[in-house]
Parts: C-alpha cells; structure tokens; sequence
C-alpha cells in the first residue's frame, strides 16, 4: 500500500486525533500507564513496560532469542524473571 493511503486511512479512522501531530513521549507515557503489556521486539515497548510501576503487571514477550540476538553483548538480563516470554510454536 502506498504510504500516502496509509496516512488517508489512519487519518479517516483515529477519531479525530491526528497522528502526525503525537509525540513519541506522550506514546511512551500512554504505554507506561497501561494495566498490562504486551511487547514487541522493540526497545520502545520493552522501555513502556520498564516504565510501568505496578508490580502487578504481566508483561508478555517475544522470545528472548527472537529479538534480544546480539552476538558481543549479553542480554540474558534484559527480561525480567516476572515477565512472561511466548514460546516458539
């Protein structure tokens, strides 16, 4: 899809919220707020699920191997024991 249509359709379906016009702190503070995460093999998620102070939250992820893959730095730390990780199916 052209990236012109991408911005036409999240445009029409945000109601009324202009997308361009968010900024990624206020994103990473929405994030943080949530009740419970799911993360994508991305930093900016795993830093809105650090971020979050509950100690109740669940947080799912990826498999450490799937994104967490760096071959001179260890990061078997990066994921806390509490958090969940999805298994390889």
């Amino acid at each position: 899809m052209p990236e012109a249509a991408d911005v036409v359709y999240v445009s029409h379906n945000s109601l009324g919220h202009d997308v361009e016009d968010w900024n990624w702190e206020e994103n990473m503070r929405l994030m943080s707020q949530c009740r419970h995460h799911i993360i994508a093999p991305s930093s900016f998620s795993w830093w809105a699920a650090w971020l979050n102070p509950d100690p109740q939250k669940m947080v799912l992820s990826p498999p450490h191997h799937r994104w967490l893959n760096f071959r001179n730095c260890d990061t078997s730390d990066v994921l806390p024991c509490s958090w969940v990780q999805l298994e390889d199916t």
